[in-house]
């Protein structure tokens, strides 16, 4: 057996992830699928959008979303708020896009 490697990216935008949350049914909508892409280094969602369907077309104007607007948005925006980025160095590999789908999918009893 190979041991696991994990990857931690170093800077902004040297990692990206996208990934499909599960099935979340809406009373007024049916069945949707978040699609969403995440910075590696900041856990900043660069792009994300619920679709009726989880085709390939659909990941690929996320992406297309995030290319055009994701990359390093976030750094701009804090800067001229005035907010310092701190980032963890040694951030937890696992899990990262799951935390944002238990947020999203969140409901209080």
């Amino acid at each position: 057996m190979k041991p696991l490697k994990r990857l931690v990216a170093k800077h902004p935008n040297n990692l990206w992830q996208a990934e499909i949350m599960g099935k979340a049914k809406f009373p007024q909508m049916g069945v949707m699928y978040l699609i969403a892409t995440i910075d590696d280094h900041s856990r900043f969602i660069l792009s994300g959008k619920w679709f009726r369907k989880q085709t390939k077309i659909n990941v690929f104007r996320v992406w297309y979303h995030a290319l055009c607007h994701g990359q390093a948005d976030y750094q701009y925006y804090a800067q001229l708020l005035g907010i310092e980025l701190i980032y963890a160095h040694k951030a937890r590999t696992k899990g990262k896009i799951e935390r944002f789908w238990r947020f999203v999918s969140h409901r209080d009893p």
